[in-house]
C-alpha cells in the first residue's frame, strides 16, 4: 500500500461584505476555510475541507498543522479506518468535540460522521448530534427529539432551535409550554421525521443563514417559519 507522504494543512479567512450579528456568535465579520491536501507515494491527491462561521478556525488549523501532520505522517494511505482510529484516540483526550472533531472532518469527513454517529447514539446529551447536523448528517436529529423530552429548560430550547433551522420545518417548538402541550409538539416532530427520515437531507445552506442572522436562541427558521414568528409576536402583545 502507498504511504502517505504530503499532509498539507490550509486556513483562509474570507471577510464578508457586510457584518452579521447575533445573540448567540455576536459579530460575524467572515468566514473561516481549513483544508487538508493530502498526496501519497503513487502521486494520488485528495483534498478535505471544513469551516466556520468566523472563529476558532486557528484553533482548528493549528490542530492540523501540530497533530494531524504528526500523526498521520507516513502512514499507510488506504488505511483509512484504522487511520481514523489512530487520531481520534491520540486526541481523544483534548475533547470529543469543537476544533479537534472539525479539523478530524476535514482530513476524513466520512470517518468524522461514523464517530460523531455513534456518539450520538451513546450520548445524546452531547455535542456529537449538532456536529453531525453541521456536517450535513441527518442522524443527528434523532437526538434533538430526543431532547424535546429533557427536564432542562436549556437543552429543550437549543433542540428546538437546532430542528428549526436544520430542517426548515415550521412545526411549533417552545421549550416553555406546559408538559402536555410540549408533548403533542413534540409528536408532531417526531411523526414528520418518521415519514421523512429515509429520504431528509439537512438543509445546510439554510441552517448556515439562519444561524448567522437569528436574534435569539430559540431561532425560528427563517424561510418556513416567519408565519409562527408573526403568531408569537402576535400572541406576546395580547
Amino acid at each position: 500500500m502507498p504511504k502517505l507522504t504530503s499532509i498539507t494543512p490550509g486556513f483562509y479567512r474570507i471577510p464578508l461584505p457586510q457584518v452579521l450579528t447575533d445573540s448567540t456568535h455576536g459579530e460575524i465579520k467572515a468566514f473561516e476555510l481549513n483544508t487538508v491536501r493530502v498526496r501519497d507515494a503513487d502521486g494520488a491527491e485528495g483534498v478535505g475541507y471544513t469551516f466556520t462561521v468566523g472563529r476558532n478556525g486557528a484553533a482548528i488549523d493549528a490542530v492540523l498543522s501540530r497533530e494531524i501532520v504528526e500523526i498521520m505522517q507516513g502512514e499507510e494511505a488506504d488505511a483509512i479506518e484504522a487511520l481514523w482510529h489512530k487520531a481520534w484516540w491520540a486526541l481523544h483526550y483534548g475533547g470529543r468535540g469543537g476544533p479537534t472533531v472539525l479539523a478530524l472532518s476535514a482530513f476524513d469527513r466520512t470517518a468524522a460522521v461514523e464517530q460523531l454517529t455513534l456518539e450520538a447514539i451513546s450520548e445524546p446529551l452531547g455535542e456529537a448530534p449538532e456536529f453531525l447536523l453541521k456536517l450535513g448528517d441527518a442522524r443527528g436529529i434523532p437526538a434533538l427529539l430526543q431532547r424535546l423530552d429533557s427536564r432542562d429548560e436549556f437543552r429543550r430550547r437549543f433542540a428546538c432551535r437546532d430542528l428549526r433551522i436544520y430542517t426548515q420545518q415550521p412545526f411549533p417548538c417552545e421549550a416553555r409550554l406546559p408538559d402536555d402541550q410540549r408533548t403533542a409538539n413534540a409528536a408532531r416532530w417526531r411523526y414528520w421525521w418518521q415519514a421523512n427520515e429515509r429520504t431528509f437531507r439537512v438543509k445546510e445552506r439554510q441552517a448556515a443563514l439562519d444561524e448567522a442572522a437569528s436574534v435569539d436562541v430559540p431561532a425560528v427558521s427563517f424561510q418556513a417559519g416567519k408565519t409562527i414568528a408573526a403568531n408569537e409576536r402576535s400572541r406576546l402583545s395580547q
